[in-house]
């Protein structure tokens, strides 16, 4: 069906254009001057420019209020055993960290080194010396969820940590 009309149309169409000049259809022939109309004004945007990828979070989670945000965020509920253990009860008590320097370094009797806010240990957590990968280890996003990862396989405890231990939890 759809087939014979679309013969039928393309006859209909054929014999029109055959005819058209017999028929009187196309008698005298109209040119069609067009005016020619000015440039549309083209509005020059700047290039996008991209950004790097970030690979840190921006300088101003480095302030102890926004590392704390961070450690509040990632431990959730287990929140308030983060902030003992790395800022203990007070002068005198264990604290991992009191002053959540991401920067803190710590160089272990064995020659090991505790890196950033969690004091994430070079040697025992698997971190390679020949690859410069502790970097990660003094940015505070990155550091604290290792940190996370390492108090959940360890059944949500911090016995990983000296002044876990030392609070036992």
């Amino acid at each position: 069906m759809k087939r014979n009309l679309l013969n039928l149309g393309l006859f209909i169409f054929g014999v029109t254009y055959i005819f058209a000049p017999i028929s009187g259809m196309m008698k005298s022939e109209k040119v069609y001057a067009i005016e020619k109309k000015s440039e549309p004004e083209v509005i020059k945007t700047p290039e996008p420019t991209i950004a790097p990828f970030p690979t840190a979070r921006p300088k101003e989670a480095e302030k102890p209020n926004a590392i704390e945000d961070e450690i509040r965020l990632v431990f959730g509920e287990h929140a308030d055993k983060a902030m003992l253990l790395l800022k203990g009860r007070g002068a005198g008590t264990c604290a991992e960290n009191r002053g959540l320097n991401p920067d803190a370094i710590n160089t272990n009797s064995d020659g090991s080194k505790d890196w950033g806010v969690f004091q994430i240990n070079d040697h025992w957590h698997g971190f390679n010396k020949a690859v410069n990968n502790k970097r990660y280890l003094t940015d505070p996003a990155i550091n604290i969820r290792i940190a996370w990862r390492l108090f959940e396989t360890s059944g949500y405890s911090f016995k990983l940590w000296t002044c876990g231990k030392a609070y036992g939890i």
